[in-house]
């Protein structure tokens, strides 16, 4: 199940940003898509017709900018959607454009343009990242900080990153305990859970308490050093303790009372939470409403979630009725009305009812997007249509 796990791995991932993170970084053009032939990228369609002949030697996806940036020579510049070259390829890296700006690199730095090429922060960071709400986190000699549009500098302990303001304040470490600040780098709620989540659309985040050292695990973190500002990576094993969820204030909206919790609520107000050995679904109370009887529950999707029985994966609705049998080895949420089920370490797609409707087949497979998912097999990568056309990259 090595496999099952890494694919989970990279399905909560991606549905953290989609779900935490939301508006704070670019969502991407679903029209085109890069590929790649004879060592030259281009871009197709979602039938698969090449729309822009493979010429480039990289190739990123389309933006809400209308914009994707290519290597050309070497250098990278931005194309549009025809393929029509509208900012000169003369960078090191050029990331995707987020509130306009774009960061890029010249002279082994990074700085900012438009999206006429303008440079507007010049180029002077070690890395940078998106824009959200106006601000972004830039960093210089392992130390980082936050810049707003014009490049001014607020020199305070720096935040991961910015995205995680979306819903509320972001989380940060000191000293191996969790707090909130805001995009100030102000504290708001003071370091003192033990493991949080960032906030989710509602305003609560998911908080830990109680936990103890254990010398049997490892958990990367990202801390703020409170007098160099340095951020850096410690690790910290930690076994036990309760979850809860706190509102914006740092006031405990639900005490402390889950063995694990998945740390976003859905529109209607229902998450999954671990008590006594096995999940159940709790409201935004933090009363169960579903009690607790799955062997584990991943998160509400389209109103689905996956949920495990014995060894094997299903679905079950807002009500707790499973609505499609555990026939699966693995699963991941709906996306677009289809999810990625395994079986014997294959990959295929069904569809609500849960029957396949693309065979497994896949090593790989990525959750829909744009009427496409990314599949792989063996060293292929490409994608796949809800008529199980595969059209490699």
């Amino acid at each position: 199940m090595r496999r099952a796990a890494v694919i989970c791995g990279v399905w909560l991932a991606s549905l953290t940003l989609n779900s935490a993170i939301g508006a704070a970084q670019q969502h991407a053009d679903t029209s085109l898509w890069p590929f790649e032939k004879e060592g030259k990228w281009g871009y197709i369609n979602r039938d698969g017709e090449v729309m822009i002949e493979p010429q480039f030697e990289a190739a990123a996806k389309f933006t809400d900018s209308a914009l994707a940036s290519v290597n050309i020579a070497g250098k990278f510049g931005y194309i549009d959607t025809s393929g029509k070259v509208v900012i000169v390829p003369e960078f090191e890296a050029a990331d995707d454009f987020s509130e306009n700006l774009a960061a890029v690199k010249l002279n082994g730095k990074f700085g900012y343009i438009d999206m006429q090429g303008n440079v507007v922060i010049q180029p002077q960071f070690d890395s940078a990242d998106f824009f959200h709400d106006g601000q972004a986190v830039v960093e210089n000699q392992h130390k980082c900080s936050t810049i707003n549009r014009t490049g001014a500098l607020n020199p305070a302990p720096c935040i991961a990153a910015n995205p995680y303001f979306a819903y509320g304040p972001a989380a940060v470490s000191v000293r191996d305990k969790w707090g909130f600040v805001d995009e100030a780098s102000r504290f708001v709620v003071e370091p003192q859970f033990d493991l949080t989540y960032s906030f989710g659309p509602g305003g609560l985040a998911a908080v830990r308490v109680g936990a103890v050292p254990s010398p049997d695990q490892r958990w990367g973190r990202l801390s703020v050093d409170e007098q160099t500002s340095a951020v850096t990576s410690s690790h910290l094993v930690l076994i036990g303790g309760k979850w809860g969820f706190i509102d914006r204030m740092g006031k405990f909206a639900i005490p402390p009372q889950f063995d694990e919790v998945y740390p976003w609520f859905n529109a209607d107000g229902l998450t999954t939470a671990k008590a006594n050995g096995k999940w159940g679904f709790i409201n935004r109370e933090g009363k169960f409403v579903v009690e607790p009887r799955f062997d584990k529950a991943w998160a509400f999707n389209e109103g689905l979630v996956p949920v495990r029985i014995g060894e094997k994966w299903g679905f079950a609705d807002e009500t707790g009725t499973v609505v499609i049998e555990p026939n699966f080895d693995f699963t991941v949420g709906f996306t677009e009305g289809v999810a990625a089920a395994m079986v014997k370490d294959k990959w295929g797609y069904i569809d609500k009812s849960g029957q396949f409707f693309v065979n497994p087949q896949f090593d790989l497979a990525g959750p829909f997007n744009g009427g496409r998912g990314e599949v792989q097999i063996g060293d292929k990568t490409g994608y796949v249509d809800k008529a199980g056309k595969f059209v490699q990259k």
